[in-house]
């Protein structure tokens, strides 16, 4: 048996061939030059089945020492298989996220708790920093003095054209500077909304002001005529979780991340 790498662009594909038979097929993409992701497995002669795993996990081990890619698992049940593969190839699971949806379909309330300032009003460099601020202590960002400026220019990037520094928000309360709110439609489907970055500053938390700002969040979404809400956060990170629930969110899903272990 050999393995054929036919991979083309973006699209991952792996053939195990015996003789003029083509035994099975491994398929994906790359989503980054780094992050890949794989969806279909097909064995054609299940007598073979288990030769055909080992051939294919052993290519998948040196596709790993090369390339140390982190691999995206969409859906632990259904690809339990394409799991199996990859971590028995040397990969290990290093991090879950879990998303979240809400449709949006009561009226926005009529007078917020917080009070707002877009980035329009108070400029980059003080909303950078707001920012940065918010993340502070937050074990699941990791923004740093000296990554502030790029990572507020890759959140940009990803609004594309449905950017606008008059929706994105540095929120007070009783007359306190205590997070910030990126409010943003999914340049792709501007009818579905997400919110970029939801962060009170250490010194404001465990008051209830994540889920009242979490909340304006949603009521923004709505005035820019989004139905729908979605949403996501490491699985480990139990306040966002339960902000997600206080504020009607249900969660419908959860992606794996897995990290190559050079053995």
């Amino acid at each position: 048996m050999v393995v054929r790498d036919v991979s083309q662009g973006q699209i991952l594909r792996y053939e195990v061939w015996q003789g003029e038979q083509r035994l099975a097929l491994l398929e994906g993409q790359r989503l980054e030059p780094a992050l890949w992701r794989f969806d279909r497995w097909d064995v054609s002669d299940g007598s073979k089945r288990e030769a055909v795993r080992t051939d294919i996990v052993t290519f998948l081990g040196r596709q790993g020492r090369q390339h140390s890619p982190e691999l995206l698992s969409g859906d632990r049940e259904t690809q339990a298989e394409i799991n199996a593969l990859i971590e028995q190839a040397g990969w290990q699971i290093d991090r879950r996220k879990v998303f979240v949806r809400r449709e949006l379909v009561e009226r926005p309330g009529t007078k917020p708790v917080l009070t707002l300032l877009s980035l329009a009003e108070v400029g980059r460099e003080h909303f950078v920093a707001a920012l940065l601020a918010a993340s502070q202590g937050d074990p699941f960002e990791t923004s740093t003095a000296e990554s502030a400026e790029a990572d507020f220019d890759a959140l940009i990037e990803g609004a594309g054209e449905q950017f606008d520094p008059a929706g994105w928000f540095v929120a007070r309360h009783s007359g306190e500077e205590v997070g910030v709110l990126l409010p943003q439609l999914f340049p792709d489907e501007p009818s579905v909304g997400t919110l970029f970055y939801v962060g009170v500053s250490p010194q404001f938390r465990a008051r209830g002001l994540g889920t009242a700002l979490h909340a304006e969040g949603l009521r923004q979404l709505q005035l820019k005529g989004a139905g729908q809400y979605k949403g996501s956060t490491d699985v480990r990170n139990g306040a966002m979780r339960r902000v997600f629930a206080a504020n009607g969110c249900r969660e419908i899903y959860q992606q794996w991340f897995y990290r190559f272990v050079n053995s």
